[in-house]
């Protein structure tokens, strides 16, 4: 079973998805300490990624006329709020009523206002077809550095969420099939 959708409008499904994820977290059995030993190399991913691409974001983004950051690509879905849980960042509030398609709210003039770590997955490894090129283009070595952080990243992201499926599908899917 797939974790289930969350969306920027639905209130009422972000807050049992946090109630599911925080019933996880305060299990006594559950590996918390492995998954706090990965999110620890998390950080560090996120960390070396941030001066990859920094300026080429910056130089790029900031004067784009049409920008891709849109909310629903800036919302955190279930696997973003589990991740953010294991690294304790606190989930930022998002305006309600907002259109999906419209810019991201965390979108300003120097670029996004949150810290990396803190944005949705999609928002770390998606850039436009124009910044990618130039990068290659421009800055190989950097440009490969970037692949392997992000590899990184995913993995690291991947294995905290491998645990806490485990988990989850103890605790709530179980529950779902019985009904």
């Amino acid at each position: 079973m797939e974790f289930p959708e969350i969306s920027l409008n639905d209130s009422v499904g972000l807050k049992r998805a946090k109630f599911q994820i925080d019933t996880i977290f305060s299990k006594k059995q559950f590996p918390l300490s492995k998954m706090i030993e990965i999110g620890n190399r998390l950080r560090d991913d996120y960390l070396r990624l941030e001066p990859i691409l920094k300026g080429f974001t910056e130089k790029f983004c900031a004067n784009c006329k049409n920008p891709c950051c849109v909310n629903r690509h800036g919302f955190p879905d279930f696997e973003d709020l589990v991740v953010q849980r294991c690294l304790g960042i606190k989930t930022r509030a998002y305006e309600k009523g907002l259109k999906d398609t419209s810019t991201c709210q965390f979108l300003g003039p120097e670029g996004c206002v949150l810290d990396r770590i803190e944005r949705s997955y999609r928002c770390t490894w998606y850039f436009c077809d124009k910044v990618m090129d130039e990068f290659q283009r421009k800055a190989p070595y950097e440009f490969l550095s970037f692949e392997k952080v992000m590899s990184d990243l995913t993995q690291d992201r991947q294995k905290i969420l491998k645990i806490f499926k485990i988990q989850w599908e103890q605790s709530f899917c179980k529950r779902m099939q019985k009904k």
